[in-house]
């Protein structure tokens, strides 16, 4: 299910500096705005003397990243096209037909695949509280869909954000399969359901997925760890700020930012001392995180003024503060 994003406009808005996009690529810039999704493009979508181009979610930003992403979807997942939307089906499944029939779990996979692909972000959300709030009445079937390795990505990414609010254990149990999926889409999918569920039982998966393959994957699990994480998890989001995985030719990538996010939701006295040299840090992306989180910390509107960097500033704040504090 697509989510509401300001880039639902012009595709060129998504992309960083002066970038070319043809023609033939805006669908697909669209959709992965929609989804905030890290992709190459398909060799058959660029010329033959233009270099492979990664579109990667930076500081909330898509951005170009020049060489292809370290891991790609297969261009067979985006096999069809957002103008060809599925009809769904209206009413109930045929009396005394359980949603877990044949009949329940077609029905659910043709609304879910119209969903994927509508247009209209207004009426796919109402649908889709629709389906929320039929509950576990079409988890058997959304499980199905999740769990159907032929099926559309986009089809399965929506079953799973359904379970995920729909808060049932089997649709739990369901999420964490999930998070073995060999499609990233899924994985994210996922690790976004088990957000919504705010199961503690997921924990362990998603402190795996810390070492995903997929940025984008490793970023969710990020945050999932701290909405539904302890200050235990702290160490290992620290360690995600140095993990060579999460620089790319120098550059460092979102997964950053969103460590540095998760600390501030965490907090404690080891995550404080981890943030505050990020308030210096030479991404962009990174060191805005960074000062939010610290500022949120401190309960603070703006960073500490006076002489010096701001990680110097940072460390005299709460330096102070612990000597005041009994």
């Amino acid at each position: 299910m697509r989510l509401k994003t300001p880039f639902d406009r012009d595709p060129r808005a998504c992309l960083d500096g002066d970038v070319r996009v043809r023609r033939g690529r805006r669908m697909w810039i669209r959709w992965l705005c929609g989804l905030g999704l890290s992709v190459s493009f398909p060799a058959f979508l660029r010329a033959a003397d233009e270099p492979p181009v990664c579109i990667m979610d930076i500081g909330g930003e898509l951005r170009a990243v020049e060489g292809p992403c370290p891991d790609p979807l297969d261009a067979s997942a985006f096999s069809r096209p957002s103008s060809d939307p599925v009809e769904s089906p209206r009413g109930n499944p045929p009396r005394g037909l359980r949603p877990t029939t044949k009949a329940g779990i077609t029905e659910l996979r043709l609304t879910l695949s119209a969903l994927s692909v509508q247009k209209d972000e207004a009426a796919a959300l109402r649908s889709f509280e629709r389906l929320v709030q039929r509950g576990s009445a079409v988890v058997d079937p959304a499980v199905a869909v999740l769990e159907d390795s032929g099926e559309d990505p986009r089809t399965r990414w929506v079953a799973g954000r359904l379970l995920g609010r729909i808060r049932d254990p089997a649709a739990v149990d369901a999420l964490i399969r999930a998070m073995k999926d060999p499609v990233p889409m899924v994985r994210l999918a996922a690790v976004r359901g088990l957000i919504d569920s705010r199961s503690t039982r997921a924990l362990p998966v998603l402190r795996e997925a810390l070492h995903d393959k997929a940025a984008l994957v490793r970023a969710a699990s990020i945050e999932a760890l701290g909405s539904l994480g302890t200050r235990e998890d702290v160490p290992a989001l620290i360690e995600q700020l140095d993990d060579p995985a999460n620089f790319h030719r120098g550059q460092a990538l979102f997964v950053r930012a969103y460590a540095a996010t998760s600390l501030g939701r965490l907090g404690g006295r080891e995550a404080i001392r981890a943030l505050i040299p990020l308030a210096d840090d030479s991404d962009e992306a990174t060191r805005t995180a960074a000062d939010a989180a610290l500022r949120g910390l401190a309960g603070l509107r703006s960073a500490p003024p006076g002489p010096g960097s701001p990680s110097r500033r940072w460390a005299a704040y709460f330096e102070m503060e612990a000597r005041e504090k009994p």
